[in-house]
């Protein structure tokens, strides 16, 4: 079981869902959008015993604005933050993945990893790369795919949302990518 903010069948995004706050992530439901702080969502993904717990990341579509990317980026920093402190002090944690954010751009998807020390926690098993499918041409999510996934460490794990097709799955893997959340 993996928990995810995101259905990998669709991408409900534009217009679905209200805009994220410092404080909390508005995400879409079988039952519409919710908001949820990266606390709750930590306590809900544990509580359902995910195996895989992706931590809340502020994800924004391929053609947000710069400042938007960058204010993603800034978000998802501090919720993985919170989502790490929620951890502290229990017995039992989850393979936790780190998101990165960027959107349909390689340099904030650079500088997007580029400030995820988490990624270095032994707490932190790897990294989501989320946002993709939102836009993006095909030349540019491999690229994004190859950017990433050469700053991870080779021991961690990565998985890639937004990926669905035979042909996009195989690029992939040759970019790297060991696992996908794909409908």
């Amino acid at each position: 079981l993996v928990a995810t903010p995101r259905n990998p069948t669709s991408y409900d995004y534009v217009g679905m869902t209200r805009q994220s706050t410092d404080e909390r992530a508005s995400f879409m439901t079988s039952q519409g959008a919710a908001w949820m702080a990266p606390e709750e969502y930590m306590e809900t993904a544990c509580a359902v015993g995910a195996d895989i717990v992706v931590a809340l990341g502020d994800e924004v579509v391929a053609d947000a604005r710069v400042n938007r990317l960058v204010e993603s980026s800034k978000r998802t920093i501090v919720w993985m933050q919170r989502a790490l402190s929620w951890l502290e002090g229990r017995n039992q944690l989850p393979f936790l993945l780190c998101p990165v954010v960027g959107g349909g751009t390689i340099d904030k998807r650079r500088d997007a990893i580029k400030y995820m020390p988490y990624v270095q926690d032994p707490r932190v098993h790897g990294v989501y790369v989320s946002g993709l499918g939102t836009g993006e041409s095909v030349g540019i999510r491999q690229e994004i795919l190859r950017e990433v996934v050469a700053r991870v460490p080779k021991d961690k794990l990565r998985m890639v949302s937004g990926v669905s097709n035979p042909i996009e799955i195989l690029e992939a893997v040759r970019c790297g990518v060991d696992v996908f959340d794909a409908g």
